[in-house]
């Protein structure tokens, strides 16, 4: 299975990208993938860093109406990353409980 690695830029379009991160000063994340079933997103934190982050597809199904045919994870995350953002943020406050080999999993229970 080849997994999507995407790139969103300031107006919400995508395109392919090869490398694993952007730079992009204007986005609440660095890194975004849309794995299919699960979706990997680097959430940016105000000093500069930033928590890796898993959310399961049933996530978005259950918390953030993911039901639109021909939707993505990657879209479903853009139009409800304020509140996602926030409740990993609020998890992991200092930054420093994961990294890329752990990642920090966010689950339906932790949006109830």
């Amino acid at each position: 299975m080849q997994l999507a690695r995407l790139e969103y830029n300031m107006t919400g379009g995508e395109r392919a990208n090869n490398s694993t991160e952007s730079a992009d000063g204007g986005k609440d994340f660095v890194n975004l993938e849309d794995r299919g079933n699960t979706l990997f997103v680097r959430i940016r934190r105000a000093d500069g860093g930033s928590v890796p982050v898993l959310i399961p597809q049933e996530v978005f199904e259950v918390h953030f109406a993911l039901a639109e045919e021909g939707t993505t994870l990657a879209q479903a995350y853009l139009a409800h990353q304020k509140s996602i953002n926030a409740k990993a943020l609020e998890l992991d406050p200092s930054g420093s409980l994961y990294s890329d080999s752990f990642p920090m999993h966010l689950g339906v229970g932790d949006f109830e």
